[in-house]
């Protein structure tokens, strides 16, 4: 069974080391979790994380150089109110790359709203695509499937279905074969005289 959803600590511990990240604000709230509902209607991973976006909700927002500087250039009140918009996306994380600085404002409003911050000197192409990777075999669908692995030539070969059962039924004799093959010669002899001896 796949997971539904996965917390923010969880994400922060799978890639401490590839990411180099820190975690700079809303550390009161580590359980926080991706929307159900966002996870069971993604098309593919890429609907769960992306830069900064007021028209997607529920997704880990990506803070790079542009989105930094696009909060700064604005005035006291238009940065208030382009943050605060943030809140209204509940974002599992906020991810601040690109070697970036969070703004003040950014950092006290995932404290107040409990939103994990994190910060990473890596690019934020890079930072998309590593968690981009992860997010998409965790929430990948999974099946079970009986049958037999082969390695043909260096490629895995999975046998199932119709041809597994004509495989096996290939390789055993027929039901007649195996019954003379299991009788000794004594027995058909024997078999033999006692029907001779009745006509």
């Amino acid at each position: 069974m796949k997971p539904t959803s996965i917390s923010a600590e969880a994400i922060f511990e799978a890639h401490r080391e590839a990411l180099h990240w820190q975690w700079a604000a809303g550390r009161a709230h580590p359980e926080r979790r991706f929307d159900d509902a966002a996870v069971r209607d993604a098309h593919s991973a890429a609907d769960l994380i992306g830069y900064l976006n007021y028209i997607h909700p529920y997704r880990v927002q990506i803070v790079g150089r542009r989105e930094v500087a696009y909060l700064l250039a604005s005035a006291p009140a238009d940065m208030e109110r382009r943050i605060a918009r943030i809140v209204t996306l509940e974002p599992p994380v906020i991810i601040v790359a690109d070697g970036q600085t969070p703004p003040e404002r950014l950092s006290a409003m995932c404290d107040r709203a409990d939103i994990p911050l994190f910060v990473t000197g890596e690019s934020a192409g890079h930072v998309i695509d590593v968690v981009r990777e992860y997010l998409s075999h965790l929430f990948a669908d999974r099946i079970t499937r009986h049958g037999v692995l082969m390695d043909i030539l260096g490629l895995g070969v999975l046998i199932t279905g119709a041809y597994l059962d004509w495989c096996c039924r290939k390789s055993r004799p027929p039901a007649r074969r195996r019954k003379l093959a299991r009788s000794t010669p004594s027995s058909r002899v024997a078999r033999r005289r006692s029907s001779a001896s009745t006509i």
